[in-house]
């Protein structure tokens, strides 16, 4: 009888525990971080300066191909910036690579980027790094004034951004005076399982 007493004791305990735990923990934050969208995805954007001036960087690839003999993967390495200047402060960095048009077939045409890693440095709470791909080309107007804009699908993160799925649209910002070259600018889209 005694077992039954205390077997019955452990069990309105452990129900009241659960009962205790469901109603007086608190909710899961919800980072929410964006202007836009649905609650739980974080809207920002970056600039994405080259590391290196861009006539440098044409004369150092047109001598890599050369040497090769070859077209092949184009690797590049990037700083990414808070603000269009190159002189902005820095919130991490962007590498990746570009694949000619004749390894992914002939009727393919190619893209900014292919494959992009961004890492960041813990700005702005903004630690941890994203995977973003090219998926298709959205051509702005030609004319005057005129952007060109590539979607990117976001396939994956770490740190704040683990488990992450949104997307990045990609848009070539005119050099300012003084510039070496244009800067890109980077509205990036994204929701994850830590958010």
């Amino acid at each position: 009888m005694l077992a039954r007493i205390i077997f019955c004791v452990v069990v309105a305990a452990a129900v009241l525990a659960v009962v205790l735990l469901a109603t007086v923990s608190p909710l899961p934050h919800r980072a929410g971080g964006g202007r836009r969208g649905a609650p739980g995805t974080r809207t920002f954007m970056v600039y994405v300066h080259p590391a290196v001036p861009a006539p440098a960087q044409a004369r150092q690839q047109g001598r890599e191909a050369v040497r090769r003999g070859e077209a092949s993967a184009l690797v590049f390495h990037h700083r990414m910036t808070a603000g269009p200047e190159s002189t902005s402060r820095t919130v991490g960095a962007a590498s990746g690579f570009l694949l000619p048009g004749g390894e992914r077939g002939a009727a393919a045409t190619p893209s900014v980027f292919d494959m992009v890693h961004l890492a960041f440095d813990g700005a702005a709470g903004l630690s941890g790094s994203l995977c973003v791909e090219a998926t298709r080309r959205r051509p702005g107007k030609r004319g005057r004034g005129a952007q060109d804009k590539e979607v990117l699908r976001v396939v994956g993160g770490t740190g704040a951004f683990a488990f992450a799925r949104g997307h990045a649209v990609l848009r070539r910002q005119r050099p300012g005076p003084g510039a070496t070259a244009a800067a890109l600018l980077l509205e990036i889209s994204v929701s994850s399982a830590g958010s």
